[in-house]
């Protein structure tokens, strides 16, 4: 009591933080002076330790420094090379290491024996073998739910120890055949429920450290159930099982030995155990689906996922293959994989700088990028762009790709025989057939060979392996004897005409031997020289024998130009009645044109000329291709078209069959029918599908059907059922004979006999039929006349036609230098289908319209964007002007007769007035008050005047568009000088057909230009590649290398991975096409224009050819 007093009286003059001094004030008890010696006894203790440590450190770093000494440079390099190899470290690192002086590499052997001393680790043999005794006893007993915690711990050691051991631990622990009890461990706890994720987990991460090492990646390339139980493990409901199992296999993929081929195996396998109905279908149902606790789990199973989905897209052979990159991607989008991603992007929008962000984003623009280039390799001219995932889209373009080849007939025999195929359950595993047939042979056309078998597993498990090079072979035998058999009866064809030559020079020789006169002689010689074909280029000289006294004659040369022809009538008058000399010779001067001589004789282009005196107001008049001839090359010129050298076209004709179809016979009532069962048995089913009663027609017809009851393909058919009167006499009197009703008719009888009571029912019925038909014909008239117009109109007014007709005059005057068809002032546009006959020399299989698409793309680039200026002709090819005028004329002469049907019924109507007139004084009876029920349903009269009114509006502006058309087609053919004396002006289709072909060629032979270009630039990129790959000279590769090799580089490749870093270089070059792209797009808004598919085709066809 009396200490507490003393502490509470000290305590008012210190404050309560100076403890020390109240410590020293307080009396020290006897507990506290015995722990204050404990503590010091402690202390010395220890200091006495340190010091011993000490001096024992120093005298070992004495002892090793003597060691070192003792040891010599060779043998520490020695050492040191042991120590590399066993750290595993790649070939960069050790050159770095091993670079470093002998002082250096002391330390670090000196650094390396105290760790190991100082973690126990000095028998790696016996850890080893303790650590490979305790997992098999977990493989061949699996712990139980008290024992599960104990080998988690166990196996999360055996983890971290294989992180961290030497290379020799690590080639003990798989050479014991350590690998096995962890994947069977793995494997088993699919069957112990959920809580053996637990052990799975570090068992998988045991898996990912044995990948640290080069030895490691071996055992595991070489254990295919080592892929298959990580791609099994994609099962497990833990997020962290399912993010380290997706990391592991997207690592894999981009290891280049192995790793691409294997984890599509190991998915492709998995498929039966995961419950897949198909492959990758887990990986899409786990990015859709929420995972774990927390949004942050869920994040990180879908980055794994999609890291592993452009792994795959992006690696292996996917990487130089486009055929088998596509061939993947679309299993993912027949999953639904596009829907979810957008899903993604529209619950985050936020993410978009995220990893998820770049992966989604990555993915979806290697897509554009892939399907843009197919579309260029695919594209036939035409600027809209293939719709991937319409079928009709790409049947449409399949069609316009084969049109005008030999694949066409193929195609349409495949079309029409899948149409032969059920669609029903039963016969879907026969389209998983055709589905994998297809993608097997498509894949080996375009890898080569039966690469594409050891690309895609899919196709090893496929019973049939189908080897392209022998099918295709074996098809080819038989084209190869058609084409055998022609040319062996051209040869029998070329000796017959040898062997009648060789006949005819024996009776030469004969007759000269029996003496017979030289002026018989050179009548013979000179019908056998007339008589032969002038295109043979070596005729036989006229033998001359030793007593013959004449010379042979002399023969002009055959490559000069025949002379002028002399002026016509019509340029006599034009340059006066007494024309001077000089004139006559200015004239003949004119109309000689100034065409450079080719230094060979070139093809002859067919064109038919147009006559000097028809040039003037027409489109040859102002057109100077003088000025063209300087921009040709003579040289190209000669050598794709020199006379002498050519090819043959090949033909082949296919035939078509149809299928007959029998139509079952309904089975006949028992009812009164007088007519004949074949058109009774029609008229039934007619009236099955009009589905109205007899008394609804009857009304329905009286009405002029206001309502819309009546389709007008059921007008038409009403039209072959009208009753004729022996039929309604027949009826008639087969009713009166047997004392029936017409209710005792049978359907097809009661109908004639019912409208057999409407007066004038034919007529009307065709009135009605004009009436309902006549908006349709017009919807058809209409933009036949307006497409003439249009395109007759753009034809005249085109300045690219000019350039590229002043082109082919151009290239036409030389092919035609020193000929017939030569020095020409315009041609025939009719000729235009001669340009793809005149054939390459050089290359048979090129054309002048292949030509004229190379000159006009590097000198008049404007010319390419003909076919879209004239847009409209293609349309107008279609249009015949015989059809037409009969069309017109058959609408005209429906709407006279429908005039002279009303003025019939208004006179019949006012006779029937005058006739109720007269009997107003008497009662009506019960008849009279039915006839006058059905004269009032009556609507024709109205009905028809009111569409008179509107007809005849329509019609008198239909004449005009057809008078406008008329006249503008008729400019358009006087323009280009089209028109025949004799046939006078032509039709649409052929003016404007002529004109269509020769687009639609030009654009074929672009196209088929471009994909030559891309096959080319393909192949050019495949051989750098290789090149690159072979030699390893550029950063990214030597990167990618020491990465893949490097000992503990797999967890920073799958980091790499996971954050998108792997592929950033290529994600930003996609990024900045992107951006490019919608740059040009909103100048071409902001400037009024509408950006069309054909402008970002070219923009991301040069920001591909620049990346």
């Amino acid at each position: 009591m009396i200490e507490s007093l003393v502490e509470r009286a000290w305590g008012c003059f210190f404050e309560p933080s100076d403890h020390k001094l109240v410590e020293k004030l307080k009396m020290p008890s006897r507990e506290e002076e015995i722990s204050r010696r404990e503590q010091k006894q402690t202390e010395e203790r220890s200091k006495k330790r340190q010091n011993f440590e000490w001096r024992r450190r120093s005298e070992s770093e004495g002892s090793e420094c003597a060691r070192s000494r003792a040891m010599g440079p060779e043998a520490i390099d020695e050492a040191f090379r042991q120590m590399l190899a066993e750290l595993d470290l790649n070939e960069e690192k050790q050159r770095e290491l091993t670079a470093q002086s002998r002082e250096w590499k002391w330390k670090m052997l000196v650094a390396q024996r105290e760790k190991r001393t100082k973690t126990g680790h000095s028998d790696e043999l016996r850890e080893c073998e303790n650590v490979l005794r305790q997992l098999n006893a977990l493989n061949g007993r699996f712990p139980d739910a008290y024992e599960l915690p104990l080998a988690v711990q166990r196996v999360e050691a055996l983890a971290a120890t294989l992180r961290t051991e030497s290379f020799s631990f690590l080639q003990h622990f798989l050479r014991s055949n350590g690998l096995f009890p962890l994947v069977s461990l793995l494997n088993q706890c699919h069957c112990h429920g959920p809580s053996a994720e637990f052990l799975a987990l570090p068992l998988l991460a045991s898996i990912r450290a044995l990948l640290n090492s080069t030895i490691g990646r071996q055992f595991v390339q070489q254990s295919a159930e080592t892929f298959q139980s990580i791609a099994w493990a994609l099962q497990f409901q833990s997020a962290r099982c399912k993010v380290l199992s997706l990391e592991i296999l997207s690592g894999l993929c981009v290891v280049a030995d192995f790793g691409h081929r294997s984890v599509l195996r190991a998915l492709t396998e998995a498929k039966t155990l995961l419950g897949e109905r198909t492959r990758f279908q887990r990986l899409v149902d786990d990015l859709h689906r929420e995972h774990g606790n927390s949004p942050k789990e869920t994040n990180r199973v879908r980055v794994a996922i999609m890291s592993l989905v452009n792994a795959l897209l992006k690696s292996g052979p996917t990487e130089h293959s486009l055929e088998f990159r596509l061939h993947l991607r679309h299993e993912f989008l027949m999953l639904g994989i596009l829907q979810v991603v957008e899903q993604l992007r529209s619950a985050s929008p936020e993410g978009d700088g995220s990893s998820l962000g770049d992966h989604l984003d990555l993915f979806e623009m290697m897509r554009q990028e892939d399907e843009q280039e197919m579309r260029s390799l695919s594209d036939s001219g035409s600027t809209s762009p293939i719709d991937f995932e319409s079928p009709s889209g790409m049947a449409e373009v399949l069609t316009q790709r084969l049109d005008n080849t030999l694949a066409l007939p193929h195609l349409i025999s495949l079309f029409q025989h899948l149409l032969m195929v059920p669609s029903d359950e039963k016969h879907l595993p026969l389209w998983r057939l055709f589905d994998l047939v297809l993608q097997q042979l498509t894949l080996q056309s375009a890898m080569g060979g039966l690469a594409s078998v050891g690309a895609d597993p899919q196709f090893g498990q496929f019973p049939i392996r189908l080897d392209m090079d022998e099918l295709l072979m074996r098809l080819k035998t038989q084209e190869d004897c058609e084409q055998l058999e022609g040319k062996l009866r051209e040869t029998e064809q070329e000796l017959e005409m040898e062997r009648r030559r060789v006949v005819e020079l024996e009776n030469r020789l004969s007759d000269l031997q029996d003496g017979v006169s030289v002026a018989s002689f050179s009548r013979v010689s000179e019908h056998s020289v007339s008589s032969s074909s002038p295109s043979d280029p070596c005729h036989s000289p006229p033998p001359f024998g030793p007593r013959s006294s004449a010379l042979p004659p002399i023969r002009p040369p055959t490559n000069l130009a025949p002379p002028p022809p002399p002026p016509s009538a019509l340029q006599l008058r034009s340059f006066g009645a007494f024309p001077s000399s000089s004139s006559l010779l200015c004239s003949s001067l004119s109309t000689t044109k100034k065409v450079p001589k080719p230094k060979f004789t070139l093809k002859t282009l067919n064109w038919k000329q147009i006559p000097t005196d028809k040039i003037k107001g027409t489109i040859w008049e102002n057109i100077e291709e003088e000025r063209l001839y300087k921009q040709i090359d003579m040289e190209e010129i000669c050598e794709h078209f020199m006379a002498g050298r050519g090819a043959g076209d090949e033909s082949a004709a296919d035939g078509m069959g149809t299928m007959q179809r029998s139509r079952p016979l309904l089975r006949q009532l028992e009812q009164i029918s007088v007519l004949e069962p074949r058109r009774a048995q029609n008229c039934t089913i007619m009236l099955s599908r009009l589905k109205l009663s007899h008394r609804e027609i009857r009304q329905t017809v009286m009405s002029m059907d206001e309502r819309a009851k009546l389709p007008k393909d059921m007008i038409e058919q009403m039209l072959k059922f009208v009753p004729s009167k022996a039929e309604l006499q027949l009826i008639h009197d087969t009713l009166s004979h047997q004392g029936k009703s017409p209710s005792a008719l049978a359907l097809a009888d009661r109908f004639l006999y019912e409208i057999g009571q409407i007066p004038r029912y034919e007529q009307r019925l065709k009135c009605l039929h004009t009436i309902r038909s006549f908006g349709d014909c017009l919807g058809v008239l209409r933009p036949t006349l307006n497409v003439v117009t249009r395109s007759s109109v753009q034809l005249n007014g085109s300045k690219r036609l000019r350039q590229f007709f002043a082109l082919i005059l151009a290239v036409g005057n030389l092919l035609n230098y020193g000929k017939r068809a030569g020095s020409a002032f315009g041609f025939s546009v009719f000729s235009l289908d001669e340009i793809p006959t005149v054939r390459s020399s050089s290359r048979p299989e090129r054309n002048l319209m292949h030509f004229l698409v190379e000159l006009a793309e590097q000198k008049f680039p404007e010319l390419l964007r003909l076919k879209r200026e004239l847009g409209a002709v293609s349309e107008a090819a279609k249009v015949n002007r015989v059809e037409l005028e009969a069309e017109l004329h058959q609408l005209d002469c429906s709407i006279r007769q429908l005039a002279e049907e009303l003025n019939v019924h208004e006179r019949m109507a006012d006779k029937n007035s005058s006739n109720r007139s007269k009997k107003t004084e008497k009662s009506p009876t019960d008849e009279q008050t039915k006839e006058k029920q059905g004269q009032n349903g009556d609507r024709f009269v109205p009905v028809v005047r009111a569409f008179m009114e509107t007809a005849k509006r329509e019609m008198d502006e239909l004449r005009g568009e057809h008078r406008e058309m008329a006249q503008k087609f008729s400019e358009c053919v006087r323009f280009f000088a089209a028109s025949d004396p004799k046939k006078g002006v032509p039709s649409p289709d052929a003016f404007f057909g002529t004109f269509a072909r020769c687009l639609n060629v030009f654009a074929e032979c672009y196209g088929t230009i471009w994909a030559e270009r891309e096959e080319l630039e393909r192949t050019k990129r495949q051989t750098l590649a290789r090149t690159l790959n072979s030699r390893k000279g550029t950063a990214k590769h030597r990167r990618k290398e020491r990465m893949l090799r490097s000992d503990r580089d797999f967890e920073s490749l799958v980091n790499m991975l996971q954050s998108g870093e792997l592929f950033s270089d290529h994600l930003g070059r996609l990024r900045t096409s992107v951006r490019a792209a919608n740059g040009k797009k909103r100048k071409a808004t902001a400037a009024g224009e509408t950006p069309t598919n054909g402008a970002f085709s070219a923009t991301v066809q040069s920001v591909m050819a620049n990346g």
